[in-house]
Parts: C-alpha cells; structure tokens; sequence
C-alpha cells in the first residue's frame, strides 16, 4: 500500500469512527436534550421574526444568526452521519477488491 492509500483509508475510517459515535450520542440524554434545544432556539427565533418591526435590522440580524446557527448545528450532526455511511460502503468495496 502506498502512502497516500493508507491517508486515504485512514481518513475512511476517521469519517467512520467520527459519525458512528454522533449516532450514538444523539441517543443519549444529552444528545436528545441537544438536538432538541436547538430546534427550540430555531422556532423560537422564528415567532419572534414574525412579530418585530421590519425597521428593527439589529434584531432580525441577531435572530437571523441564532437559525443559522442552530440549523448548522443540525447539519453538522447529519453530514457527520452521512459522511460515517459513505466511508463504511467506500471501505467495504475497497476491501472487496482485496
């Protein structure tokens, strides 16, 4: 194997290691109160968008952000899932080959 095939696994398996363990804690306690105080802040933010003046930049601004933010949050856990499926069929095929 060569060098760059070995950093090439290595990442696979990092991906792999990374999202399986994002699975497992959005089933604990924390994860659960997490991903749910996120979604809080993101409805939250989004009634308060709907009853403040449209004169009031600052404010939208700052709500703007908190969605942003919390959607972020959201994704991140989600593409780090997704990036884990990808890397375990990308190692299984590779190992196939073997």
């Amino acid at each position: 194997m060569t060098s760059e095939f070995e950093s090439q696994i290595k990442d696979l398996v990092d991906r792999e290691v990374v999202g399986r363990a994002v699975e497992r804690f959005l089933t604990t306690v924390p994860g659960l109160v997490l991903v749910r105080r996120a979604q809080d802040e993101i409805d939250h933010a989004i009634q308060e968008l709907k009853t403040i003046p449209a004169t009031d930049a600052g404010r939208i601004l700052t709500l703007q952000e908190r969605i942003r933010f919390n959607e972020g949050l959201h994704a991140w856990l989600a593409d780090a899932i997704i990036e884990a499926e990808n890397a375990t069929t990308t190692l299984a095929a590779i190992e196939s080959q073997d």
